[in-house]
């Protein structure tokens, strides 16, 4: 895909953990959080009840995040149909 000068692609981190608790986790998903969030990426954490049980809701919250980050519509890259969550182009 080819961007316009100047743009950056959009860049979402997915984590879906196993069931961690207590603060050593805390601890840990905060320190990976800001070393991606200043690499340029945005963390969308889901648990594993929320991938199984809600599977229109999480796949549409990924799309809304991609698409947020995507430059404004002068900007955005010249090939390709934009995603769906109905897996229409």
């Amino acid at each position: 895909m080819k961007r316009s000068a100047g743009t950056k692609p959009s860049r979402v981190f997915i984590d879906a953990p196993k069931a961690r608790e207590g603060s050593v986790a805390a601890e840990y998903d905060s320190r990976r959080d800001a070393t991606l969030a200043e690499a340029g990426y945005l963390t969308l954490r889901f648990w594993n009840n929320d991938v199984t049980g809600n599977l229109e809701g999480v796949p549409r919250i990924v799309c809304e995040a991609c698409e947020a980050r995507l430059p404004s519509p002068s900007h955005r890259f010249t090939a390709g149909p934009s995603l769906s969550v109905t897996g229409e182009g």
